[in-house]
């Protein structure tokens, strides 16, 4: 019960003290966006940044409850261009361990979380896409907003299985990360997450206790003859295979 409170009172620190400094920062570089000072990317990439240091800061406030570990980044397709990353889903927590990978990358959130206020300029500001999921027209809006930004030589992130999983297990693909992989000839970055389902539980409120491991797995290259349901089914089968191994070790 004490464990659980101490974790409870350094989150609530860690946190809003981390979020705050972060779009504090997003503040000051929109300002220099609008007076031309800065460009768009420069904005974007900077922003992005600063959402890597919320992550470490928020990290390093739960210590010694929590700890992450970076596995194989050496995989990361950063001489390939723009690439498609694809992760599994088990935790919102799950969003501060993709920072981890210390890459520059855009990816999508509801659109709801735009409208918060801070938060939601600074995702606007970082290039990051908002997706209304009861909304056809969004969805049509969003995969072409994700090509613009691979021809912008900007990678994109997504969580393919589109929620959390329950039990930890990988679910079911939705095809956008592949389609868009294949129609725009990238690579396809797998990356695998295991150990954030403990750190927050949907529906819970008090912080948990875990080692989180992402790992990042070989690059998928474009192949001409590979169809983008091959593609999903290859990506899926080795996902769920790493997981297995991961879990073992």
């Amino acid at each position: 019960m004490i464990g659980k409170l101490i974790r409870w009172i350094q989150f609530w620190i860690a946190f809003p003290i981390a979020t705050l400094l972060t779009t504090s920062f997003a503040g000051v570089v929109w300002v220099l966006m609008a007076l031309s000072m800065i460009n768009d990317k420069t904005a974007a990439n900077l922003v992005h940044n600063s959402g890597i240091f919320w992550s470490y800061f928020i990290f390093f406030g739960m210590k010694p409850w929590w700890s992450i570990k970076v596995i194989d980044r050496h995989k990361l397709a950063k001489d390939q261009g723009a690439t498609v990353i694809v992760c599994n889903h088990q935790s919102v927590a799950d969003i501060w361990s993709a920072y981890f990978l210390s890459m520059q990358f855009c990816w999508l959130s509801k659109a709801e979380v735009f409208k918060l206020p801070l938060i939601g300029k600074a995702m606007r500001v970082a290039g990051y896409i908002p997706l209304d999921r009861k909304s056809r027209e969004s969805r049509a809006n969003v995969l072409e907003l994700c090509r613009n930004r691979l021809q912008q030589g900007i990678s994109m992130f997504f969580y393919p299985e589109g929620t959390r999983s329950k039990d930890g297990r990988i679910k079911t693909f939705h095809m956008g990360a592949f389609q868009l992989a294949t129609e725009e000839k990238v690579t396809l970055q797998p990356v695998i997450i295991l150990g954030t389902k403990s750190l927050f539980i949907k529906g819970g409120g008090i912080p948990g206790v875990a080692r989180v491991k992402l790992k990042v797995l070989d690059p998928i290259t474009f192949e001409e003859s590979r169809s983008k349901d091959e593609l999903k089914k290859v990506c899926h089968e080795i996902m769920v295979s790493e997981l297995q191994k991961l879990e073992k070790s």
